[in-house]
């Protein structure tokens, strides 16, 4: 009876053995096949998680960047507008002064008041030439020639003293700002009248 009294020990000791090892097996099939799984995906979802909010952040400092910059090129692209359009309405505006001037002068000269037709038209090249306006300009410098077969010198002397209105700095003005020549000769004769007023 030792003999099966020891073989059954040791079946018992081998079943044990499986047992424990069957255990041991699942246990760890437990951890490797579910645990482990688990963990990687929550460190995986961690990681994830703060990479996303790495990401989310980089992105809105990108946007602000980008942002900023659309502010500051609008910003600019509207200062140049708005720019554009002042001088547009301070052109019009000139233009308009000027126009006022030149019907005012046209009025006076059909009534023979020369000097007042020729202080008129002084303003009204001033105001032109301010505007851009170098074909009223003309047609004012021609009615000053014109109205200067009428006028003394002390008319001259007087609208550039008393009403302000240098005639002379217009002449210049239009000679720098004109670049086709066409209102030399016209100039010329202008000069050559005053000089010759008595």
């Amino acid at each position: 009876m030792e003999k099966y009294e020891l073989i059954n020990q040791i079946n018992d000791f081998y079943n044990s053995a499986w047992e424990k090892l069957l255990i041991f097996g699942s246990v760890a099939f437990t951890i490797i096949g579910i645990i482990v799984p688990l963990l990687i995906q929550w460190y995986q979802k961690k990681t994830l998680s703060i990479r996303e909010t790495e990401i989310k952040a980089h992105f809105e400092k990108e946007i602000q960047i980008i942002k900023e910059e659309l502010k500051k090129d609008m910003k600019l692209l509207l200062t140049e507008e708005i720019k554009v359009f002042e001088d547009k309405a301070m052109k019009i505006k000139n233009n308009s002064e000027g126009g006022l001037y030149h019907i005012q002068a046209n009025n006076a000269f059909e009534n023979n008041d020369h000097y007042e037709a020729l202080r008129s038209y002084v303003a009204s090249s001033m105001w032109y030439l301010e505007g851009d306006n170098y074909y009223q300009l003309r047609c004012v410098l021609e009615a000053i020639e014109e109205c200067l077969d009428h006028v003394k010198k002390i008319d001259m002397h007087n609208i550039k003293q008393h009403d302000s209105l240098d005639f002379d700095l217009v002449l210049t003005k239009t000679l720098q700002k004109e670049i086709t020549g066409t209102f030399k000769d016209l100039i010329s004769d202008i000069r050559r009248k005053i000089t010759e007023l008595k």
